[in-house]
């Protein structure tokens, strides 16, 4: 009977510690990974000026509707990747539609014109000099709301980090997508190098030492080039990012 009323109060414990669980939410210990990323875009973007370069990034976000825009061009090259539904860009040498996952370089002067499908999310990227950043409004290292308005003025994430680089190299840009399912983790490196993130889906944690981060859906973030601990979804759902590098 003892044995009994022991093996009763075990399967107790165990049944209130899960339903505790389903409860609470709270997640298992984070699982180790070994994850690579999905390369998506990888472009050649020739040497490091002088000045080194600056992320400027922007994020066009669109309603139900089509949006389309006239036939312009720009100083610098552009790189746009599509995070959900679609867009089109038109060049000389024709239209090109870009799904989700799908990315696209703009030559500096090429003439071109977009046209955004409802209920899209596009990330534009640019490395521009960072000596050309001088005359923009706002505190040092940083680049105001109003000097990344493009495009109609979307809503953009603003940054502005010098990237320094060393000259006489070739880089090449790349965009990665990265997927974690609840509760794993990347411990060891990315192999990164300059870089920011955008997170498409879920929550992310970023273990550095002490420090600990959480980024939503939506914004940005830079991944220090010496490491970290832990890159890691401690949230329910699973989280897709971007990482974008010069490498």
């Amino acid at each position: 009977m003892k044995r009994v009323h022991s093996y009763l109060a075990v399967l107790l414990a165990a049944l209130l510690l899960v339903a505790g669980t389903m409860l609470t939410g709270a997640l298992p210990a984070c699982t180790p990974v070994q994850v690579t990323g999905a390369t998506k875009l990888e472009v050649s973007v020739g040497t490091s000026p002088a000045a080194g370069w600056a992320w400027l990034v922007g994020v066009i976000k669109t309603g139900p509707e089509k949006t389309d825009e006239k036939l312009t061009e720009h100083r610098y090259a552009w790189t746009f990747f599509v995070v959900m539904g679609s867009m089109e860009i038109s060049t000389a040498e024709g239209k090109k539609t870009l799904s989700a996952g799908d990315g696209m370089v703009i030559a500096a002067e090429q003439q071109h014109s977009h046209s955004y499908l409802p209920e899209s999310e596009i990330l534009v990227i640019q490395l521009r000099p960072a000596d050309q950043l001088s005359h923009l409004p706002g505190p040092a290292g940083q680049l105001s709301q109003k000097a990344l308005e493009v495009h109609g003025g979307r809503t953009v994430s603003p940054m502005g980090e010098r990237i320094n680089l060393a000259g006489g190299t070739d880089y090449k840009l790349r965009v990665r997508e990265f997927s974690l399912s609840r509760g794993q983790r990347i411990s060891d490196a990315l192999n990164i190098g300059a870089n920011f993130g955008y997170i498409q889906d879920g929550t992310l944690t970023i273990r550095k030492g002490d420090n600990l981060s959480t980024i939503e859906a939506g914004k940005t973030f830079v991944l220090p080039l010496d490491g970290v601990d832990t890159v890691s979804n401690e949230s329910a759902i699973r989280v897709r990012f971007i990482l974008v590098d010069v490498h």
